[in-house]
């Protein structure tokens, strides 16, 4: 019997990864295309979101108020999407995705290299159950 072992590895030129993401991601997301960066350990994907209306003379106060709602905003209406596509470009890539969003001043992280998975992310250490040898996450209504 002939046996075929693959030894083909992962996509890891920052480029690939970067045009990856740019053509995987959704057009709305961010002002442009997202910033890409590829160490050993991680993907992170960092996209600037739209400014948005505020009074000319809004106050310190209220602009980082408003960046951390507009963030808020962004982080819950993608999370699933997010998760789908971390999932995907860690098949591909072989490394974790994490998550980042800039706009104004604010800059905030999220799902350090988490994609959804149980114990990481925005899951909190959640835990978890093993099905048939694979690992899923428990649901919680309070965090989706």
């Amino acid at each position: 019997m002939n046996t075929v072992t693959s030894t083909e590895t992962p996509p890891s030129d920052p480029q690939t990864i970067t045009g990856w993401f740019a053509g995987r991601l959704p057009d709305d997301w961010f002002t442009g295309a997202p910033d890409v960066t590829v160490d050993a350990e991680q993907i992170l994907v960092t996209g600037t979101l739209p400014e948005g209306q505020l009074p000319a003379d809004a106050t310190p106060e209220t602009r980082n108020g408003f960046e951390a709602g507009r963030i808020s905003r962004y982080r819950e209406q993608t999370r699933g999407e997010r998760i789908h596509i971390a999932r995907q470009a860690e098949h591909e890539f072989k490394k974790p995705v994490t998550w980042a969003v800039k706009l104004g001043s604010t800059q905030q992280t999220f799902t350090k290299g988490g994609s959804g998975r149980s114990g990481s992310g925005e899951h909190g250490g959640e835990p978890s159950v093993t099905i048939r040898g694979k690992r899923h996450g428990v649901v919680n209504p309070q965090v989706f």
